[in-house]
Formats: C-alpha cells, sequence, structure tokens
C-alpha cells in the first residue's frame, strides 16, 4: 500500500504570511485610533444647543485678571466687575457651536442682565481683527461685550482653554464657580447662576 507523503512546507509562503499579519494589526490599530479620536472630537464640537459635549472643568480657584479693548473700543478688565456675576464665553468665529452658545446667551442676557450678570464673548482667533468680530456680533445679534484675546488670555493667564465654546462662571467674591467645555443650554446656566443670588 503506498504511503501518502506529506506535502513539504514552502518558506516563502510562509514567510509572506508572517509579514501580513503586523500589518493587518498595525491597521487595524490605526482604525481603532481613528474611530476614538471621532468619538471625542464629536463630543466637545457638537453643538445642539442642548448639553452634549458638556465637561465640567475644576472651579474653586480665583479667576484671573485681565484686560482687553472691546469691539466698541472700550478697555476693560476682570477686576473692575468684582461684585457682579461674570459669564466669560471662549469663542471663535468659525466656530459652529459657538454661534449656538451665542444663542443661548442671548436668553441668558435678557433674563439676567437685570440682576448684574456680565458676559463677555472673548475670540480666540487672535488673527481676527475687532471690527470683523464686531460684524460677527451684529450678525449674530449679541448685544453684550466682544473682544479678541489679542494677548492670549485663554492660555497663558490660568483659564486653560482647550477646546471652544468653553464657559466660564464666576461669582460676585471672584471665584470660578463652573468652567464648560462645550455648548450649555440656557437652563443648564440659569442652574449655574440662580443659587448665587440667594441670600
Amino acid at each position: 500500500m503506498a504511503t501518502r507523503r506529506k506535502p513539504r512546507p514552502n518558506p516563502a509562503a510562509k514567510a509572506e504570511s508572517a509579514a501580513k499579519k503586523p500589518v493587518k494589526r498595525e491597521l487595524l490599530a490605526l482604525v481603532a485610533v481613528g474611530v476614538v479620536l471621532a468619538v471625542v472630537l464629536a463630543a466637545v464640537y457638537t453643538g445642539d444647543g442642548g448639553h452634549t459635549g458638556y465637561v465640567p472643568g475644576e472651579t474653586g480657584d480665583l479667576a484671573a485678571d485681565f484686560s482687553l479693548i472691546d469691539t466698541e473700543g472700550n478697555a476693560f478688565s476682570l477686576a473692575q466687575y468684582q461684585g457682579s456675576v461674570v459669564i466669560i464665553d471662549f469663542m471663535g468665529t468659525t466656530c459652529e457651536p459657538c454661534k449656538t452658545q451665542i444663542d443661548n446667551l442671548k436668553s441668558i442676557y435678557s433674563s439676567y442682565t437685570g440682576s448684574g450678570v456680565k458676559i463677555f464673548s472673548i475670540d480666540v482667533n487672535p488673527t481676527d481683527t475687532s471690527s470683523y468680530l464686531h460684524n460677527y456680533k451684529l450678525e449674530r445679534g449679541a448685544t453684550w461685550s466682544f473682544a479678541v484675546d489679542s494677548i492670549g488670555i485663554y492660555m497663558d493667564q490660568g483659564y486653560d482653554v482647550h477646546n471652544i465654546p468653553t464657559i466660564i462662571i464666576i461669582n460676585q467674591q471672584g471665584e470660578i464657580v463652573n468652567r464648560t467645555e462645550g455648548v450649555m443650554s440656557a437652563g443648564q446656566i440659569a442652574t449655574i447662576l440662580n443659587p448665587l443670588f440667594e441670600a
């Protein structure tokens, strides 16, 4: 009876198969990284007028003082508003969620300006001119102060802004009581503001 001979392994084919495995693993790893990045970016930059991207940050620190010139040509500093509740809106003119945030702030401004709440929208793009930002403000129908961050407040003075919009709410004592990356709804902002006026 004839004995069946096992086929000899082909060294070249074996080497080719082994070479393909790491490439496949690398591709899968790259795809996984891409998916994770997409999810993170969507979480931060989705602006639907709700709380998508709502990421509270550290609070309790005194807000760093700064001085800027608004789009009307008026110089102002944060220190001059101590005793008032201040909302700082770090934003950009090319940021779509920032437009949603401004719409939400319009509701807050109309409801709380009588209580002395001050709002400052600070454009983190230093290449935007004051006149360009002024036109943007008019187009959005906003009536509070806008200023270009020409000195890097968002990076250098303790605000540490990595994503826009970022909302920072400061109480009457100059303390940061809320720091949020992503769009905040008017209701969420009101929830932070109301206890600040309760005696």
